[in-house]
């Protein structure tokens, strides 16, 4: 017996058995024999944070540029007056 530890147990119904005579399996070797009935996180794609990155660096060049332009058109107009 394992005390002050958990394990991850799942309830398996059998096919041909009835409800009652689901039994109690362990969770890692229920995995091993059927890894298909156990849905794993996805890790995010890769391409989408690239796109997500490249589209960041993008706004951050266009903001850049916005302020160049708002900075010569401002010091453009005190020195005209």
């Amino acid at each position: 017996m394992l005390w002050n530890q958990e394990t991850e147990q799942v309830k398996v119904q059998w096919m041909h058995f009835r409800p009652d005579e689901a039994t109690w399996e362990m969770a890692d070797q229920m995995r091993a024999m059927y890894p298909s009935l156990f849905v794993e996180a996805k890790q995010p794609d890769m391409v989408v944070w690239y796109l997500i990155m490249v589209v960041w660096y993008f706004l951050m060049v266009v903001w850049y540029l916005l302020m160049v332009v708002w900075y010569f058109l401002y010091d453009g107009l005190i020195y005209a007056i």
